[in-house]
C-alpha cells in the first residue's frame, strides 16, 4: 500500500511552466472557489499551468490566445519538449519570431492545430473561447482532418464533436463566450485525457481510434489518449475516503490530486437525519433521489450484512466483529459467530448498538457506483472527535516506518495503514476514522476563532459565535478544556454549565468543527497576555551578577530600542539577576534570550525587569537558510526565491489565510520545494510588526485581513510568533534582523558603444554611447574613465560628476547582483530568469544561476557580432534572442539586499 501522509488542497508545482500566469510555489489562496478541482489540480501537477504571484489561482479570469497556446503545447507535448522549441517565424503579421508566445503558436499551426483570423493576423491578446479550445483539442488528437472544423458551421460541429468528451462536466451553458481559466483548465485536460488519438484515413475519408497499444489506459477505454501516450508515469491510485469510491491521480509515483470520487453521490446528509425520515416522500427532507433494485450498506468503509430482527432466525452466517443491520435500521457488531437459521439473541450474539441516526455530524451518502440515476449503496461514515495530545512521532527501522499520533493511535503503526495531514500537531482537534481496509483516515477539524456571544438550549444546542449561531455536534466523546484552574467537563454532545459560564464572553476561543460545520470541540484560552504588556528581544547581550544586560527590544507599537535589562525569570516565577549567556533556552530563570517573548515592568531608574512568556514556543521562531528573496520587507507583495539551492529555506506569510503561515524547503536543483503550513491560527486581533530594511522601523498592521503577502527568504530574516495557550498567534514579529537597505545612490552604465574623443578647446572628453539607468544616452566621461570602458563587458557604477562631464566610476557597485559569461541557455518564466551554461553531465545545461525579474525591469541585448542593440520589452523573448548563441550577463538589483532585477544586460559575443 502507498503512503498515506498528505496534505489534500490544491498544490502548485515549482517548475516555471506559463510566464502569463504568474509565480508557483504556494497553496493556491482561492481553492475553494475552483469548481474544477481535478482539472486544475492535474494541470498543475502536469506542469500545464500555475497560479499568480499573490498565491492564488483567479479561476474566474479569462485566457488570451497566445496563453491558450502556450498551454495547449505544454499539455500536449510535456514541459520538457515544449520549453525548447525554437521558431523563424510565425507567418503572421501580428506575431514577430522573437514574441514569447512565437514557438507555441508555430508549432500549432503548423500541426493544424489552431488557425489565424483569415486576414494574415493571430489576434494573440484576444480571448479565446470554449469552441476555439475544444476545436484545438479535437484537431490535437487528429480530427479536423476532413475539414470538418471550418466554415459558417464549425461551432456547431465543435459541440456535437466535443459533446462527450471535452466538454465533459463542464458547467458553461454559453461556449461562445469567452472561456475561464479553470473552464481551459477542464478543456485542455478532457482533451488529453478524454479524446482517442485518431488516424485520418484519406481513401475511405474516416477516421480510426488509435488503440491503446502497450501504454497505459488511464480511463479502460481500449484507445489512446494524448495523456497515456506523453505521461507515461501518470496514473491512477485507487482508494475509499468517506465511504466514497475514487482514486487520486500520481506523476511518477507521487499524487499531484485530491481525492476524485468515481461513484456519484445523489445525496448526502450530515445534520442527523434518519435514513428512514430522508428516503420518506412524504418527509420535508426527502431526497428525491431513487432506490436501485439491490442496494448495499457500509459503515466506515465496512460492508453491512442485511439480518433478520433480533429473536428470529439468522438469514446468513456471520463471523466476529461483521456489521449487520436489523430490519428496524439498527445497526451492530457481532459479539458471537453465528450460523445461518440460528435464533438471533442480542445478548448472545451483538454487541451494544452502534448509534448513527439522529447523530450532528454523521456523514450518510446516497451512492450511485453504476450511473443509471439510481443510489445502489448507502455509506455511512461516523468519525470519532480527538485531540493530539503530544508530538507526533514518525520512526523508520530497516524498511518499517511506524508513526504514533497520541490521542488517535495507542501505539506506534505501520506508516501505510494511516493517513493523516502532514500538518498535524499537538494541540490540534482531529476527526478520524478507520476503514474495512485497515486505514486510519485522520483530518484536522476545522476552525473558526471568535467569541462566543450566546447559546440555545433545548433537544437541539447550539452555541451562537460573533453572532453566528452552530449547532452542537453528536460526535463529541471528549474532555473540552475550560479555563484555567477549572476542572474540564465531559460535553456528551451538549453544552452544559460549566462550558457557558467559561466560553461566554471569552474572545479568541476557538471552536472546533465537524463535516456538518457543527461545534465538536471548544478550546478556551488561559486568560490571553495583552500584547501591550509584552515586548520582542531582537538581540541580546550576555550579563553579568553586577550588572544589567543589554537588549533590543520591539514593542507592540511598532517602536525598538536598547533597553538595560536588570532580572530575567518566569512569567510566574521570581525573577532573579542576569548572569548568563544571551543564547540559553527562553524559560531558564536568569538567562536573557534573544528571539524570545517577555512581559515586563520598569523601574524607576529605567531598567527592566523582564518574565519569560510561557506560552512561548521554541518552533514558532523560523529563520531562513540560505535563499534570497526580490522582497523579503516589500510591504505589498510575496518576495520571489532568487538563488535558492537545496536545503534552502524560507517562509510565507498570507494575507486573509486563518492558517497564515507555510515554512518551505528546497529539495532540488533547480529549485523544487516541499511547503509545510505551520497551523498556527491568526486572527483579526493579531498584530504583525513588519521589519522595513530602508527605514530601519517596524509598521504595525492589526489583523490577517490588513498583513500583506510577506516572503521570507533572506539568511538574516525571521518569523516569530507569541502563541496562546490555544495555538492562536497573538503577536508576530517579522524580519527582526533583517540588514538596512544599501545607501547606494550611484548611476549604472552599460556601454554599448567605443569611446571616441571629441576635441573641445575648453574641455576635450570621449563620447560614449550607453545605457544609463535603463535609458539609452550618449555620456561625455574623460580620458581615465574611457580606458575602463568595454562594450558589452560589464556594468558599472558612477559616483562622482563634474559639470557634464564624469570623472569617477567605480566599476562594482552594491546593487550589481551578479555577471555570467559564456553562457549557452537562458529561459525567462512566471517572473524568474534562470540561465544556464554546457558544464553538465555528456555537455547536458547545468543551471548556473536564477534571478527575480522586477515588476518593470528593463532588458537590454548586445548583438558584437552584427553590431546590434535591442531594447526588450518583453522578458519572456530573451531565450529566443539569445537562442543558439554563447552569451554574458549582468544583472543589476533594486538594492544590495533585495535582489529583484532591475536591469538585465545581455551581451552575445
Amino acid at each position: 500500500m502507498k503512503s498515506l501522509n498528505r496534505t489534500l488542497s490544491l498544490v502548485l508545482v515549482l517548475v516555471m511552466v506559463l510566464g502569463m500566469f504568474g509565480i508557483a510555489g504556494a497553496t493556491f489562496t482561492d481553492a475553494a472557489t475552483v469548481q474544477y478541482t481535478e482539472a486544475v489540480e492535474v494541470m498543475a501537477g502536469i506542469g500545464a499551468i500555475n497560479g499568480y504571484a499573490d498565491g492564488s489561482f483567479k479561476p474566474t479570469g479569462t485566457i488570451t490566445r497566445e496563453e491558450a497556446a502556450k498551454m495547449i503545447t505544454y499539455a500536449i507535448l510535456g514541459s520538457d519538449v515544449a520549453s525548447r522549441l525554437s521558431v523563424g517565424a510565425t507567418g503572421f503579421k501580428d506575431v514577430d519570431a522573437g514574441r514569447w508566445s512565437a514557438p507555441f503558436i508555430s508549432y500549432l499551426v503548423g500541426k493544424g492545430i489552431i488557425n489565424g483570423m483569415g486576414d494574415g493576423t493571430f489576434a494573440p491578446t484576444a480571448n479565446v473561447t470554449g469552441y476555439q479550445l475544444a476545436k484545438m483539442m479535437l484537431c490535437a488528437a487528429g480530427y479536423g482532418a476532413k475539414g470538418e472544423f471550418t466554415g459558417p458551421g464549425w461551432e456547431l460541429a465543435v459541440a456535437v464533436a466535443a459533446n462527450k468528451t471535452v466538454f465533459v462536466g463542464d458547467k458553461s451553458v454559453d461556449h461562445a463566450k469567452a472561456a475561464t481559466r479553470e473552464e481551459a483548465a477542464l478543456y485542455v485536460f478532457n482533451g488529453i485525457t478524454n479524446v482517442p488519438k485518431t488516424s485520418y484515413n484519406k481513401l475511405f475519408d474516416e477516421y480510426k481510434p488509435v488503440e491503446i497499444g502497450a501504454y497505459n489506459d488511464l480511463n479502460s477505454d481500449g484507445f489512446r489518449q494524448i495523456a497515456e501516450e506523453v505521461y507515461t508515469k501518470l496514473a491512477k491510485s485507487d482508494d475509499i475516503v468517506d465511504g466514497r469510491t475514487g482514486f487520486y491521480w500520481t506523476l511518477n509515483g507521487k499524487e499531484i490530486s485530491s481525492f476524485v470520487p468515481s461513484d456519484k453521490a445523489l445525496a448526502s446528509s450530515t445534520d442527523g437525519t434518519k435514513i428512514e425520515t430522508l428516503t420518506n416522500p412524504a418527509s420535508p427532507k426527502y431526497i428525491k433521489a431513487k432506490e436501485d433494485t439491490t442496494v448495499k450498506y457500509y459503515y466506515n468503509n465496512f460492508p453491512i450484512a442485511q439480518e433478520a430482527a433480533i429473536g428470529e432466525k439468522a438469514i446468513a452466517s456471520h463471523k466476529i466483529g461483521d456489521y449487520v443491520m436489523t430490519p428496524d435500521g439498527k445497526l451492530y457488531t457481532m459479539k458471537a459467530a453465528i450460523d445461518k437459521d440460528t435464533v438471533i439473541d442480542a445478548d448472545t450474539h451483538f454487541n451494544a448498538e452502534i448509534s448513527y441516526d439522529g447523530l450532528v455530524g454523521v456523514v450518510i451518502n446516497f451512492l450511485d457506483s453504476n450511473n443509471n440515476g439510481k443510489y445502489d449503496a448507502i455509506s455511512i461514515v461516523k468519525k470519532t472527535v480527538s485531540q493530539v495530545s503530544d508530538n507526533i512521532i514518525v520512526k523508520t527501522t530497516g524498511s518499517l516506518t511506524t508513526v504514533a499520533i497520541p490521542g488517535v493511535t495507542n501505539t506506534a503503526v505501520n506508516a501505510n495503514t494511516i493517513s493523516y495531514p502532514s500538518d498535524l500537531k499537538k494541540g490540534d482537534a482531529v476527526l478520524f476514522y478507520t476503514s474495512a481496509d485497515g486505514v486510519t483516515y485522520v483530518e484536522k477539524a476545522k476552525v473558526v476563532v471568535g467569541t462566543m456571544t450566546g447559546y440555545v438550549d433545548g433537544s437541539k444546542q447550539s452555541v451562537v459565535i460573533d453572532g453566528k449561531e452552530y449547532k452542537a455536534s453528536d460526535l463529541i466523546n471528549m474532555p473540552m478544556t475550560v479555563a484555567a484552574g477549572s476542572t474540564p467537563t465531559s460535553v456528551n454532545g451538549k453544552v452544559d454549565s460549566t462550558i457557558k459560564a467559561a466560553c461566554v464572553g471569552v474572545a479568541n476561543t476557538a471552536f472546533f468543527l465537524d463535516n456538518s460545520g457543527s461545534v465538536c470541540h471548544v478550546y478556551v484560552t488561559n486568560a490571553p497576555i495583552a500584547n501591550d504588556k509584552v515586548l520582542f528581544v531582537a538581540d541580546a547581550e550576555k550579563g553579568t551578577p553586577f550588572s544589567s544586560a543589554k537588549a533590543m527590544a520591539v514593542f507592540a507599537d511598532g517602536t525598538a530600542k536598547p533597553i538595560n535589562v536588570a532580572k530575567v525569570g518566569k512569567r510566574s516565577a521570581t525573577p532573579i539577576a542576569v548572569s548568563d549567556a544571551a543564547e540559553a533556552d527562553a524559560l531558564d530563570n536568569g538567562k536573557l534570550a534573544k528571539n524570545t517573548f517577555y512581559t515586563y515592568t520598569v523601574a524607576t531608574d529605567g531598567s527592566y525587569t523582564l518574565n519569560a512568556v510561557e506560552d512561548y514556543e521554541a518552533a514558532r521562531h523560523f529563520k531562513a537558510v540560505d535563499a534570497d528573496t526580490s522582497s523579503a520587507n516589500a510591504p505589498d507583495t510575496f518576495g520571489t526565491i532568487k538563488n535558492a539551492s537545496e536545503n534552502d529555506e524560507y517562509a510565507t506569510i498570507t494575507k486573509g489565510k486563518a492558517d497564515f503561515l507555510t515554512t518551505y524547503k528546497v529539495t532540488a536543483t533547480p529549485p523544487t520545494a516541499t511547503e509545510t503550513p505551520q497551523g498556527i491560527i491568526a486572527n483579526n486581533a493579531t498584530v504583525f510588526l513588519v521589519y522595513n530594511a530602508a527605514t530601519s522601523s517596524y509598521k504595525v498592521y492589526t489583523g490577517i485581513s490588513n498583513v500583506p503577502n510577506i516572503t521570507v527568504c533572506a539568511n538574516t530574516a525571521k518569523i516569530d510568533v507569541m502563541l496562546n495557550t490555544n495555538g492562536y498567534a497573538s503577536l508576530v514579529v517579522v524580519g527582526n534582523n533583517v540588514t538596512s537597505a544599501s545607501t547606494d545612490s550611484g548611476d549604472y552604465i552599460f556601454a554599448i558603444g567605443s569611446p571616441q574623443y571629441v576635441h573641445d578647446a575648453q574641455n576635450p572628453y570621449y563620447l560614449v554611447k550607453a545605457v544609463v539607468n535603463g535609458e539609452t544616452k550618449d555620456l561625455k566621461v574623460d580620458e581615465a574613465i574611457s580606458k575602463k570602458v568595454v562594450v558589452g563587458a560589464g556594468v558599472f557604477m558612477i559616483t562622482a560628476k563634474n559639470g557634464e562631464v564624469i570623472t569617477g566610476a567605480e566599476s562594482s557597485g552594491g546593487r550589481i547582483i551578479a555577471a555570467d559569461s559564456s553562457m549557452t541557455k537562458l529561459a525567462v518564466s512566471g517572473g524568474t530568469m534562470s540561465v544556464y551554461d554546457n558544464t553538465g553531465d555528456a555537455g547536458a545545461y547545468k543551471l548556473k544561476n536564477s534571478y527575480v525579474l522586477g515588476s518593470s525591469v528593463k532588458c537590454f541585448v548586445l548583438n558584437t557580432t552584427n553590431k546590434t542593440f535591442e531594447p526588450v520589452s518583453d522578458p519572456t523573448s530573451l531565450p529566443m534572442m539569445v537562442y543558439g548563441n554563447t552569451f554574458n550577463l549582468q544583472v543589476v538589483g533594486t538594492t544590495d539586499t533585495n535582489h529583484t532585477a532591475t536591469y538585465v544586460f545581455i551581451t552575445i559575443a
